[in-house]
């Protein structure tokens, strides 16, 4: 019993510490500038950003797939298209 109630104590005063820590005015000051990008009088923000994701965004976009419907036959605008224009991939 001796030592579930010191595990219980222990597990009280680490939930106290956060408490604490959550209610500081560091963690106010923190979550501001993180999800709020706030910043303090005479301060300067700087973003960095990833160049491998800025590369992957100005990469080629992806190509739109052939319209098909659920069993593999062209849909029906492609149809239209290729019986008035006599379209050879029919």
């Amino acid at each position: 019993m001796k030592m579930e109630v010191e595990k219980a104590e222990a597990k009280n005063s680490d939930f106290q510490k956060m408490i604490d820590y959550l209610e500081s005015e560091q963690f106010v000051e923190e979550q501001a500038r993180l999800n709020l990008g706030l910043k303090r009088e005479g301060e300067k923000v700087v973003v960095v950003q990833d160049e491998t994701k800025q590369a992957e965004e100005h990469a080629q976009p992806p190509r739109m797939p052939e319209p098909v419907d659920k069993i593999g036959l062209r849909n029906n605008i492609d149809r239209w298209v290729g019986y008035f224009f006599k379209n050879d991939n029919q």
